[in-house]
């Protein structure tokens, strides 16, 4: 309990020390620090700290976006080349509206899908035939 105590307290007190880091940079790339700190409700200061503390974490937020933008995308290609079978999944729809199919997302976890647009039935067929290959 003491030890733990005292490394709380480290924590605190090594949180509360700081040290003042420094570079060189463009006056506008300062302006616009400035405002992006102010959107944050933040201190320049705070805000390039909050910056360099998660630079981390930067990759990470880099690699979702594009993986987001890559969803998206092929998303709007499915939805592209579904213009032309909406004819032919209608009937299909009708007879599922409402009811839960099975649908097999991309990590392989088996979910169900509530079958209410044309784009949910193909989904759920498209997740039936990669099922079976």
């Amino acid at each position: 309990m003491n030890f733990e105590l005292r490394t709380i307290n480290q924590y605190k007190i090594n949180k509360m020390r700081k040290v003042s880091l420094g570079f060189k940079g463009d006056p506008d790339l300062k302006l616009e620090l400035k405002d992006e700190a102010e959107e944050s409700e933040m201190t320049v200061s705070e805000y390039l700290e909050a910056i360099v503390e998660n630079r981390h974490i930067k990759d990470d937020v880099r690699m979702l976006r594009l993986k987001l933008r890559e969803e998206k995308q092929e998303k709007d290609l499915v939805l592209k080349k579904l213009e032309g079978f909406e004819d032919r999944l209608e009937p299909l729809l009708e007879e599922y509206r409402g009811k839960e199919l099975p649908f097999r997302k991309r990590d392989g976890i088996v979910t169900k899908i509530l079958v209410q647009t044309p784009l949910d039935v193909l989904d759920s067929i498209l997740s039936t035939i990669k099922s079976k290959s």
